[in-house]
């Protein structure tokens, strides 16, 4: 097993646990939607800290904790028009220039989100709210989710860079679309 595949594997699995992660805070959104509906329409006691609650954690963790792995299962939008016309090493070229943009921004991305963190931790900063929840609790899932993402696209960009060395694919490509054909007829 060669050092780009294991370190894909390894790569894999973190992104696939933020998955199931990010799964289950859309769960716990829903959960607490339909009891904050029922508690405030059935009860006139709506759950006071539910708007703070997914706007702040939960739903960043459901962005950022998917990002990761829609990025491993090439699922971001990406134009292909071109694809079978370019040669295949100019072809990974382009892959490898494309992942390091997408590598550096990320990276600073993940290191402005840290930064924040981290000051938010050591000042012990809490929002005003009636529930004094810490705001570096909102910020951590965003540095981790995009820190991996960083991971997955140097790990792309390196693999990449190897291909067009090599002239062969060294890293997983995107499955080709699929025709009208063969959305009609999948057999």
């Amino acid at each position: 097993m060669d050092a780009l595949g294991r370190t894909s594997r390894v790569l894999a699995r973190l992104e696939t646990a933020l998955a199931q992660v990010s799964a289950l805070a859309m769960f716990l959104i829903m959960a607490v939607v339909v009891a904050d509906v029922l508690l405030r329409y059935f009860f006139s006691m709506p759950l006071i800290f539910s708007y703070d609650l997914i706007s702040m954690y939960l739903m960043v963790i459901v962005f950022f904790f998917a990002l990761p792995d829609t990025l491993h299962r090439h699922g971001h939008i990406a134009i292909d028009f071109f694809q079978p016309y370019i040669a295949a090493r100019l072809r990974f070229v382009a892959e490898a220039l494309g992942y390091a943009a997408a590598t550096l921004v990320m990276v600073l991305i993940a290191w402005k989100l840290s930064g924040r963190t981290w000051t938010a931790f050591v000042r012990d900063e809490v929002t005003a709210t009636t529930i004094p929840w810490p705001v570096w609790l909102s910020s951590l899932p965003a540095a981790i989710g995009c820190w991996l993402f960083a991971a997955r696209a140097l790990y792309r960009c390196v693999a990449h860079v190897a291909s067009a060395i090599a002239g062969s694919a060294r890293v997983e490509l995107p499955p080709p679309p699929l025709t009208s054909r063969e959305e009609e007829n999948p057999l």
